[in-house]
């Protein structure tokens, strides 16, 4: 049989379960005994909660723990110890949870009061952390002293008295509302002074109350009933008294409204009378006519509505009367013949009116000025037309008076238009189109670059002359002297005007002689020029020398030092061991030492030098000059480093000293390439997010859209996947080309 818990005088002692039988005979039991009452209930209640013990041991007192009980033994061996609270740092309650009585019928949450051993719990921990606590008695006691406190501060410590009702007369009533009369049928009812009502008979009875008999009950219902009709009367003679003022008052406002508003009729009505007279253009032929008329009226007319119309409003007027004038000065007018300074100073004179310059003033505006529409209207299409199919890019000089002239009257967005899609293009396109004058080209295509672009710096942005820039316009001069430099004929002497570029170029102007020119001299010194004492060639060596003022003079002599001296000295070694001639080779050598120009003597002396000694020691060995005269110095490095002088192809041959060359990155190496394969290399100013290295675009299309992402990883090109994102490696070849151009 299944057995149950439940309370009883003893800890926990188990119970038969009663069958259904035995249930009824026990409810027939209590039923026949007396119901106690509530009082009684509540007390057998609390008896019990105080006289039973706590299943954790015996006494009245605090509750102490059977150590001989199961519990008591489960606990210790978890590590409790009676008289500290439970958890591992003591935390815990310390005496078991005692049973508390809530009001009969009254659910869970209804009684707020703590209980006694929950108080101690609190403060108990309360101090073990090193804090006090206050029980809620003494919190009430704190906030009604707080309350107190507060009170007297703000000076309402005395409560305040309600407001005594005050009581009017009718003749108050009649004064307190302007204009209001009261019937002296109800003067004489009525008596408002007190709390009673007063009927009133005569004036007598202003400080008697009468006395109210069943026979003055209805005269007092008639005596209340007028008194609220009275008071409400007299509030809605004061509404209606406000809403007259008022409508009074906005009378006034609207009458004046309406005289500002007949002015403003009459003064419009003069302005469209003068704009009319300024419009009737009939049997317009020659607008230089009747722009001063124009001009001196719009002037007048913005004297005479300066303060009663909106400046937006006069300039749309303005604009308005000067169009047709202006529209007919563009169908007789030429841009790149004649610039117009005539229609220019006519739209300064009318500068204010038409706010010309002022878009600075208005950075955030969503729409254009009349004016700026005009400008968009009139003069933007013909201005486009004529630049983009008369303007020869090679000469420039219309063009920039055109642009010289108008550029106090355009609005900035029109001059950055202008720059942006009609010239830059074409002096783009012209850049990639341009190639060096000859002897047989004098086209001007051919015409030098500084010619014919510097004019328009003045008027490019700042980002177009920034070599940075990858786009802008130095750069690409940039690239092409790369190419031209690379591939060019170097007797065909020095190149027209590349020495206007080295104030533009800066320290990359040097750098682009050696890395591209210096190597191609070098080369062409060594394969092209001999030295032959009977018949000399100087044709090579003055194609050479050509170039010294812009590689500069110990430039220039480290390279006769490296590519020709080595060869000049040999020749004299074979002279003077081959039965010489002395007084030819005196002659010789000082012929040779005149041919080298004066700035660069003193840097490549220490060369004549060696032919000098070299010569002493063949006089001084005599006969034994053929066997014995040693190789001179330069000669002798030459033998036995056969590889240095023949690795003479690569620019990489000259980093031995500063002057001639500098260490060349491989991205300058693959920017040569790209520039070989008509392929560009753009900067996208990010960074790969594995590596971190730079990330560029190469590609073939103008626009440089499109290609192929790629970083350097040392001497290796790393190429995006376009379908998976990865970077791979990939060769400088065919295939980097392929990928460029998008196949």
């Amino acid at each position: 049989m299944p057995v149950s818990f439940v309370r009883s005088e003893e800890a926990f002692q188990p119970e038969m379960v009663m069958n259904p039988s035995q249930r009824g005979v026990k409810r027939k039991a209590s039923s026949a005994s007396p119901s106690p009452s509530p009082d009684d209930k509540m007390f057998k209640a609390e008896a019990s909660a105080t006289s039973r013990p706590s299943n954790f041991g015996h006494g009245s007192g605090k509750a102490t723990i059977n150590n001989n009980s199961f519990a008591a033994k489960m606990m210790a061996k978890m590590g409790y110890v009676e008289g500290q609270g439970l958890g591992s740092t003591g935390q815990g309650i310390v005496n078991p949870i005692q049973a508390g009585l809530r009001p009969q019928g009254v659910g869970l949450g209804a009684v707020r009061e703590k209980s006694k051993q929950q108080k101690e719990e609190e403060k108990r921990e309360a101090e073990r952390r090193g804090q006090s606590i206050h029980d809620s008695s003494e919190e009430e006691r704190e906030r009604r002293r707080r309350q107190k406190e507060k009170r007297k501060l703000d000076g309402s410590s005395t409560p305040l008295s309600r407001p005594k009702i005050k009581y009017k007369t009718a003749a108050e009533i009649e004064a307190a509302a302007d204009g209001l009369q009261v019937p002296n049928v109800l003067k004489s009812l009525i008596d408002a002074t007190g709390a009673d009502t007063k009927l009133l008979t005569s004036t007598a009875g202003l400080t008697l109350s009468a006395e109210r008999g069943p026979s003055d009950s209805e005269s007092l219902k008639l005596a209340k009933r007028a008194k609220r009709d009275l008071e409400a009367f007299a509030d809605a003679w004061n509404v209606e008294a406000e809403q007259k003022s008022y409508v009074e008052s906005q009378e006034i406002t609207l009458t004046e409204k309406a005289v500002q508003a007949e002015d403003d009729i009459h003064l419009l009505t003069q302005i469209v009378e003068r704009l009319s007279q300024m419009l009737d253009l009939d049997g317009l032929t020659e607008p230089s006519l009747h722009w001063p008329r124009v001009i001196e009226e719009l002037e007048n007319l913005q004297k005479a509505c300066e303060d009663s119309v909106d400046n937006g409003d006069l300039q749309e007027a303005a604009v308005a009367v000067i169009d047709p004038l202006f529209q007919f000065e563009m169908q007789h007018w030429h841009p790149l013949v004649e610039p117009n300074e005539r229609l220019v100073a006519h739209v300064e004179n009318l500068q204010t009116i038409l706010q010309v310059g002022t878009e600075k003033g208005r950075p955030n505006r969503k729409s254009s000025s009349p004016f700026e529409s005009l400008i968009q209207l009139r003069w933007m299409p013909l201005v486009r037309s004529t630049l983009h199919n008369d303007w020869d890019v090679f000469r420039p000089e219309s063009a920039i008076l055109l642009m010289e002239k108008w550029n106090k009257v355009l609005p900035q967005f029109s001059r950055h238009a202008v720059m942006a899609e009609l010239i830059l293009p074409k002096l783009a396109k012209a850049i990639d189109q341009w190639r060096p004058r000859t002897k047989t080209k004098n086209h001007q295509s051919y015409s030098p670059l500084h010619r014919w672009l510097f004019p328009w710096f003045p008027y490019l942005e700042s980002q177009q002359l920034d070599l940075k820039n990858s786009e802008s316009v130095v750069a690409q001069v940039r690239r092409k002297f790369r190419t031209i430099l690379d591939r060019w004929d170097i007797t065909r002497g020095v190149i027209d005007g590349l020495d206007k570029w080295r104030e533009i170029f800066g320290s990359d102007f040097d750098s682009l002689l050696r890395r591209h020119l210096l190597p191609r001299l070098a080369s062409y010194l060594r394969t092209e020029f001999e030295v032959q004492p009977q018949d000399q060639d100087m044709s090579v060596f003055e194609d050479v020398l050509k170039w010294k003022d812009l590689l500069g003079p110990r430039v220039m002599a480290k390279l006769l030092s490296r590519e020709f001296f080595p060869k000049w000295l040999e020749i004299l070694h074979t002279w003077l061991t081959s039965d010489p001639n002395y007084e030819e080779i005196s002659q010789w050598f000082t012929w040779w030492k005149s041919q080298i120009p004066d700035e660069i003597q003193n840097s490549v002396s220490g060369n004549f030098n060696q032919g000098l000694e070299m010569m002493k020691e063949a006089l001084e060995l005599g006969d034994s000059a053929a066997t014995k005269l040693a190789l001179p110095r330069a000669l002798a490095d030459k033998q036995e480093k056969p590889d240095v002088a023949a690795n003479t192809t690569s620019p990489l041959h000259l980093q031995s000293n500063k002057d001639l060359d500098e260490p060349a990155t491989f991205k300058d190496f693959l920017d040569d390439w790209c520039s070989e394969q008509d392929l560009h290399l753009v900067s996208l100013r990010e960074a790969d997010v594995a590596t971190g290295q730079p990330l560029f675009r190469i590609t073939a299309s103008v626009d440089r859209k499109g290609g192929v992402i790629v970083y350097l990883k040392g001497d290796m090109v790393m190429a995006q996947d376009r379908r998976t994102r990865e970077f791979k490696p990939i060769d400088v070849d065919d295939g980097l080309i392929q990928r460029a151009e998008g196949r």
